[in-house]
């Protein structure tokens, strides 16, 4: 019995070692100047984390006109609110809305729900605030509208394959792509409506794709050292800003359409979720920095492409902001904000000329208030 006890000792104290020595490696791998991409992901995801948002992606759009938002409630149903006056929100959808896509130049956009144990996409008209249905046989992952027309690329899984489908709503016609060799994750249009950016799923690293849908061919556009998130399509040209780690620490990057990637932010600090300026020549971003252990800021900046010239425009102390989405007429950025305190998240819009904040709607309250 001794000597079977001195066995399983050694042998947990040899893996214990083997594990330290594994971390240590990971850790070696993470500061290094090219870091593995995983190892890069893990480090700098971890280190760099804010605060949870309430529903994750796509919890907001503004409606073509510029006067009104479409967000999803504490209750998830879709609301309604008009940013010129003090009324409350309104229901604008019982249907469970999962995640909403920009609106069509027609006040139209598209959102997933689930219907019959399984998720679908749905189109909402902002003018007659009604919704339609397109079924499919298959759980859809993702639908997103076409910038250019009234095309709608749907994103689908069925068992262990990943066809999509695009859908030309005009017609009403629907062509579903089984590809063999392709599993591919939509991210964003390009800005001509001939393909999208988005992840390879039979890829294991964290590269960006582009899917053309007239030949159904996926082409690698980003390659290690980065780790692509958040990447977003200008909407007047084929540019990509993404966040990649680097240096310990998540910055900004352009990939020009010639294929070149250059630096936009190096900094101490954590860039994370930028979007476009409709004229294509802003990004906002939120910039997120650890104070101290327990203390933590995000704040919202503005950069220009050209000049690389950067300004804060919401910068609080008892306050955490978190996905910035501006305008069509970009005069105003839409955010979500949560204090410290009270723990509530609310949905803001700031102007980007005087950097005014006026509250929306508060989300945690069901169904949600001013």
């Amino acid at each position: 019995m001794l000597i079977i006890n001195n066995i399983l000792q050694y042998w947990v104290k040899t893996l214990i070692y083997m594990l330290g020595i594994m971390g240590m490696l990971i850790l070696i791998g993470c500061i290094g100047d090219d870091p593995p991409l995983s190892s890069c992901f893990v480090q700098t995801d971890v280190s760099g984390r804010g605060p949870r948002l309430p529903y994750g992606d796509g919890e907001f759009i503004w409606t073509i006109d510029d006067q009104n938002i479409i967000f999803r409630g504490n209750d998830e149903k879709l609301y309604i609110v008009n940013i010129a006056d003090s009324k409350p929100p309104q229901r604008f959808a019982y249907t469970q809305g999962i995640w909403l896509d920009s609106v069509t130049n027609n006040n139209q956009f598209v959102f997933t729900s689930f219907i019959n144990g399984k998720n679908q996409p749905f189109i909402g008209d902002v003018s007659s605030q009604t919704i339609s249905s397109i079924e499919f046989s298959s759980h859809v992952n993702k639908a997103l509208f076409s910038p250019v027309n009234k095309t709608l690329f749907v994103s689908l899984r069925d068992g262990r394959m990943f066809p999509y489908a695009v859908v030309d709503l005009e017609s009403d016609s629907v062509n579903i792509h089984q590809v063999m060799d392709v599993s591919f994750s939509p991210v964003s249009w390009m800005s001509d409506g001939q393909g999208l950016v988005g992840y390879n799923l039979q890829s294991s690293s964290e590269d960006l794709y582009y899917l053309d849908i007239n030949t159904d061919e996926l082409t690698q556009l980003t390659s290690p050292p980065y780790c692509v998130h958040d990447a977003i399509v200008s909407p007047v040209n084929n540019q990509i800003v993404f966040r990649s780690g680097h240096d310990k620490n998540w910055d900004l990057f352009l990939l020009d359409e010639n294929g070149d990637t250059n630096s936009l932010t190096r900094t101490q600090s954590d860039e994370r979720e930028p979007v476009w300026s409709p004229d294509g020549q802003q990004i906002a971003f939120i910039r997120f920095e650890r104070i101290t252990k327990e203390k933590i800021r995000q704040d919202i900046y503005i950069l220009d492409i050209d000049s690389g010239e950067e300004r804060a425009l919401v910068q609080t102390s008892d306050m955490l902001e978190a996905a910035p989405r501006w305008s069509p007429d970009g005069k105003y950025i839409a955010f979500l904000s949560i204090e410290d305190e009270k723990q509530e998240w609310t949905l803001n819009i700031v102007s980007v000329d005087d950097g005014i904040v006026q509250q929306v709607a508060i989300l945690n309250n069901d169904p949600p208030v001013r």
